[in-house]
């Protein structure tokens, strides 16, 4: 074997383990996850809406409790700066016992990004009451999470979402910075086209995961993440054993992280496609309104509104461009990530076919 073969091989060995290094992370971390996440849901049943119970509402058309505001053009815009929210149509409707409207309010406040992006089509909101993950999975920006009900079932990925975008599970960890970096490392391993990660990468990787399962506030006192830890360790060790059984564990995960980030473009677009008709709406909306103004100006009876219907439409047409400029750029990354996907789907089927025999 040539030195390139050998140093191609060495480079595959490390993204298994660099694979291995987040599964390793998932065990280490999935309790502590499904412990932060009922002691949240205990909280909200709790402060949020006092024992009350609720199994009747629907996302789609729940009235929050926070109402729209007017900007200087007479537009409704969300407090929280949401394009889209429940709050700017007419047609939504209360939570008949003031408890989904609490719970979605409680989501928003404590979601990190800005403005709150909760990502409603993982839950099923008419078992926030009951089941506590209901509520965590709004923290998963993936979809692809709306049939999962325990930590078991949601992957590194998702887990570390939880953390990373509840600004309540921040408060467990003493520092929340290093998940979004391992989520990044995780995502550059598993979307990798040519499965090979460099010797200072797979370290780096695996010392940023010990850092999680040792944080000094809770996880360092917990025996499953410790447990993980000595793994993570065995794992750094350069005559670790990798089985063909690693190999198909790791492929798996790295195919449903690429189908996952690909649902989640897609997701993206959908929205982007949403957004293009209500502002197909909203300029149509506006040349309504102009017509109105014109024929109250001709009767004298003038509102002395600033802003004319071409500036409006010129507006709403600029932001039109640009989503389906964003639109157009997400395809792109579906295309490439369609071309990984088929590498890995191969590569899996090869590793699978090894294993039989």
């Amino acid at each position: 074997m040539s030195n390139q073969e050998d140093l191609e091989k060495k480079k595959y060995r490390n993204w298994v383990r660099g694979g291995l290094a987040f599964k390793y992370l998932k065990e280490g971390i999935k309790e502590f996850a499904n412990d932060v996440v009922q002691e949240e849901h205990k909280r909200i049943i709790q402060d949020v809406i006092s024992g009350r119970s609720c199994n009747q509402c629907e996302i789609k058309n729940l009235q929050p409790l926070h109402t729209y505001k007017k900007d200087h053009a007479g537009r409704k815009k969300c407090p929280s700066g949401k394009n889209s929210c429940n709050s700017l149509y007419t047609n939504q409707q209360r939570c008949p016992v003031n408890v989904c409207d609490a719970i979605m309010e409680d989501i928003l406040k404590n979601h990190a990004s800005t403005p709150p992006s909760p990502n409603w089509n993982n839950t099923d909101i008419q078992k926030w009451c009951s089941a506590p993950w209901e509520i965590a999975k709004c923290f998963i920006n993936a979809p692809g999470y709306s049939n999962k009900s325990t930590a078991d079932d949601i992957d590194t990925s998702g887990l570390l979402h939880v953390f990373i975008n509840n600004l309540s599970h921040r408060t467990h960890l003493s520092d929340d910075d290093i998940f979004v970096k391992t989520l990044h490392r995780r995502n550059e391993l598993f979307h990798s086209p040519n499965y090979e990660m460099e010797d200072s990468k797979l370290d780096e990787c695996i010392d940023e995961i010990v850092a999680i399962l040792e944080n000094e506030k809770e996880l360092k006192a917990r025996h499953d993440a410790q447990d993980a830890v000595l793994k993570l360790k065995q794992l750094k060790q350069e005559n670790f054993i990798i089985t063909t059984h690693n190999e198909t564990e790791v492929c798996r995960d790295a195919l449903a992280s690429i189908t996952y980030k690909s649902d989640e473009l897609e997701q993206k677009i959908q929205n982007a496609k949403v957004d293009i008709d209500k502002k197909q709406a909203e300029a149509t909306e506006a040349v309504g309104d102009e017509a109105k103004k014109v024929l109250r100006d001709a009767l004298g009876e003038s509102d002395n509104q600033n802003e004319t219907l071409y500036e409006r439409v010129r507006q709403l047409e600029s932001e039109r461009s640009n989503t389906r400029q964003r639109i157009t750029f997400l395809e792109s990354k579906i295309d490439t990530l369609d071309t990984i996907n088929q590498s890995h789907k191969a590569n899996s089927d090869y590793i699978e076919e090894k294993q039989e025999l």
